[in-house]
């Protein structure tokens, strides 16, 4: 919210009602509390390990810490899903050796896949209105949050995967 705020006097005409979806969006999002909470890395996803299969270290450990487990979960489903969706069965299955999520951190998986894309496309937002301009519906990660069929398919196939 703070991205949106921070521009809000700077929004075009023709960005307010981008602008006001967003912040419906930001209002509305499912922030995983209440959630199983365990330690967790702020931005976990392919590209925070070093390594090859097997012997891989995780890096970047800025702004980890304790919190629900659920959201850097599914900013790595959402990363791996960026292919032929194997990504989002290995993920699922080397999640599950360890850990089982609970069910209700099945219900809300759609909800909390959005959250990262949400971040960012609200950074995206800020920087346009900065430049002076409104970034485009069906572009990047507005574009992703404008289509939940995204979310609802990767979750999906994660729930399966995370079950089987």
């Amino acid at each position: 919210m703070s991205f949106l705020v921070s521009v809000e006097d700077a929004v075009t005409p023709g960005g307010r009602e981008m602008f006001e979806w967003l912040r419906d969006k930001v209002e509305h999002a499912d922030d995983a509390e209440g959630l199983p909470e365990a330690f967790t890395h702020g931005n976990y996803h392919a590209w925070a390990a070093v390594g090859s299969p097997g012997n891989l270290a995780i890096v970047g450990w800025a702004g980890s810490g304790r919190g629900p487990r659920l959201p850097a979960r599914a900013w790595l489903l959402t990363t791996a899903g960026e292919g032929d969706g194997e990504g989002i069965d290995a993920v699922a299955r080397g999640y599950r050796e360890h850990i089982q999520l609970t069910g209700e951190e099945l219900e809300r998986l759609p909800g909390v896949l959005a959250m990262r894309p949400l971040w960012l496309a609200c950074l995206d937002f800020r920087q346009s209105a900065r430049n002076g301009s409104t970034p485009p519906m069906d572009e990047g990660w507005i574009g992703w949050l404008a289509r939940p069929e995204h979310a609802e398919r990767l979750a999906a196939q994660a729930i399966a995967s995370l079950r089987a």
